[in-house]
């Protein structure tokens, strides 16, 4: 049986950070201009908008598919068994795990480039393999690892975003309702793309849940606000001091300490490869239950990490 020990504020906690992402920053560009760089963009009012609403929807999903976790303890593939059949359950959990082992090689790369902006004298390769290190041991003990993000990281998170919001509001901003509306609906799309990618780990944690109260609570609200406030972040970065999408790491690591901010946002990002390594290895206990966790989650991390070391992330 799941232990049943996580409280409301370890699942905000983990749901909190989970929401914050490298690549929301980025994710920002796509709802400023749905159609592509130059594209006319959406007005300030409409990007923030469509990133409110589309990341409510998504939010909602994630709480919703956390309830039966909560409810039954199992993880979210094993509870497929009771959709599908066992058999037939093993077609969703081979596709979850090869979608882990992707989103946790692209996270480990996105790791590595974030920490390189702020601190080039180390080689990609580097920050690479230490984000594989630490996302491998964070995986062997993955209780701790929540309540360590709830204890510890949520706090430093939350004052790096601050202060970035402080430091980027000091510039003008355009007028609020220039722009187009156009392509309101493909900003929707892409917050809500990103929120229901976690739909498929969501019981994985709730499982652990003291109460589904706590599961819904933490998912909805740690994970809407912070995404709501990731996404709008990288929309004032865009209008203010980012030249483009592509160099909006740049931008923060540009305004004053901005780059010891930023820093702590892209360890941070170690959270989220974490996440990537313990569903696909609960994933894969749903396929053979008698394996050991600890070595599904060793075999896990390497994979990723020398996938992140070995391919072309822009081709990936």
């Amino acid at each position: 049986p799941a232990p049943r020990v996580l409280g409301v504020l370890d699942q905000l906690g983990l749901w909190g950070n989970l929401g914050v992402s490298l690549l929301g920053f980025t994710g920002a560009a796509v709802v400023l201009q749905p159609g592509g760089p130059g594209t006319p963009h959406l007005s300030l009012v409409a990007a923030l908008l469509a990133t409110v609403v589309g990341t409510l929807l998504g939010a909602a999903a994630i709480a919703a598919s956390a309830i039966p976790g909560a409810q039954t303890g199992a993880p979210a593939m094993v509870l497929l068994r009771g959709l599908l059949g066992s058999r037939v359950s093993y077609i969703p959990t081979v596709l979850n795990i090869v979608q882990m082992v992707g989103w946790g090689t692209f996270e480990l790369v996105t790791i590595a480039t974030a920490a390189e902006t702020v601190l080039p004298a180390v080689p990609q390769w580097g920050y690479v393999a230490a984000g594989g290190v630490i996302t491998t041991v964070l995986s062997l003990y993955p209780l701790g690892a929540v309540r360590m993000l709830r204890r510890y990281v949520t706090v430093a998170v939350v004052i790096a975003l601050a202060y970035l919001f402080f430091q980027l509001l000091t510039h003008p901003l355009p007028p609020m309702t220039v722009g187009t509306w156009s392509g309101f609906s493909v900003g929707v799309d892409t917050t809500v793309a990103v929120a229901v990618s976690w739909v498929p780990m969501a019981a994985d944690y709730a499982r652990h849940s003291r109460s589904s109260s706590a599961a819904f609570t933490g998912a909805f609200l740690g994970y809407g606000l912070t995404q709501i406030a990731c996404y709008a972040l990288g929309l004032l970065a865009l209008v203010t001091v980012a030249v483009d999408g592509d160099h909006i790491f740049a931008a923060f690591v540009a305004v004053p300490l901005g780059g010891l901010a930023f820093a702590v946002l892209a360890v941070r990002e170690m959270d989220q490869s974490f996440a990537n390594v313990y569903s696909a290895t609960v994933s894969t206990q749903n396929l053979r239950p008698r394996w050991d966790r600890r070595l599904i989650s060793v075999t896990v991390g390497v994979m990723i990490t020398l996938l992140a070391l070995a391919v072309n992330i822009y081709g990936y």
